[in-house]
C-alpha cells in the first residue's frame, strides 16, 4: 500500500498539458525537400527545455552534429532544432503530431527558419531552426546505418534516400566537420514514429 501511495503521489506531483496540431498527411519527399531551407545529415547531441518568454508554453531546442548538408548553406558543425513542447520541472507539455527524438539517433532532417514567436531571444542564434513538417521532418538511419526509415516511408538501401535526395537538388552535397556518417561506420539509432497522448490527472486525451 505504501509503494501504491508512493507512485501516486509521484504523477499528482507533475502537470501535464496537451495541445493536438492540426491533421496531418503524408509529404513526399520531393515536397520537403523542395520546401525546406537547409536539409541535413546529423546526429541528435543533446536536449534541453525551457519556458517561453510568458512562461505559459514550453520549447525543446535540440543540439544536432551536422555531417553532411545536401540542402543550404551552412558551415557551422553544429546547429540547433527548436521544437513545441517538452519538461521543465514538474511540468510537461505534448505536442501531437511532432517531432520526438532522443539523443544518438542519426539520420536527414529537413528544417526551415525559424517562424515561432514567443521565444526568449537568447534561445534563438545563427544556428537555430525549426522542423519543417513535424514528426515527418525525420528520416532516421537504422541501427547499422544501413537502411532508413519515415514515418510513412522506408528505405531499404541507404544509398537510395541519398540519391534521390541529390535527384531532387541536384547537387552531391558537402561535408561539414570531422564527424563520420553512420553509413561509413559511425552510430546510429531507429526511429519509432510518436504515439504519446496527453494525460492530466483524472483526464484522458
Amino acid at each position: 500500500m505504501k509503494k501504491i501511495f508512493f507512485l501516486i503521489l509521484l504523477f499528482s506531483s507533475t502537470s501535464f498539458l496537451g495541445r493536438s496540431q492540426c491533421m496531418q498527411f503524408p509529404l513526399t519527399l520531393q515536397d520537403r525537400v523542395q520546401q525546406s531551407s537547409l536539409v541535413v545529415e546529423a546526429t541528435v547531441v543533446s536536449q534541453t527545455c525551457f519556458w517561453n518568454t510568458n512562461q505559459d508554453f514550453i520549447y525543446t531546442t535540440t543540439l544536432l552534429q551536422v555531417m553532411q548538408v545536401f540542402k543550404g548553406n551552412i558551415f557551422a558543425s553544429q546547429i540547433e532544432i527548436i521544437t513545441e513542447g517538452g519538461t521543465v520541472g514538474n511540468t510537461k507539455i505534448i505536442m501531437e503530431p511532432t517531432l520526438s527524438l532522443s539523443d544518438g539517433q542519426t539520420g536527414i532532417f529537413f528544417l526551415s527558419g525559424i517562424n515561432t514567436i514567443n521565444i526568449p531571444s537568447a534561445k534563438i542564434t545563427a544556428i537555430s531552426f525549426e522542423a519543417f513538417a513535424l514528426n515527418q521532418s525525420f528520416i532516421a538511419y537504422d541501427a547499422k546505418g544501413q537502411s532508413a526509415y519515415g514515418v510513412y516511408e522506408t528505405y531499404p538501401v541507404l544509398m537510395q534516400l541519398h540519391s534521390a535526395i541529390q535527384a531532387i537538388t541536384g547537387s552531391t552535397g558537402y561535408g561539414v566537420g570531422n564527424a563520420v556518417p553512420p553509413s561509413s561506420g559511425g552510430p546510429s539509432f531507429l526511429m519509432v514514429p510518436p504515439t504519446i497522448s496527453a494525460i492530466a490527472p483524472g483526464t484522458t486525451t
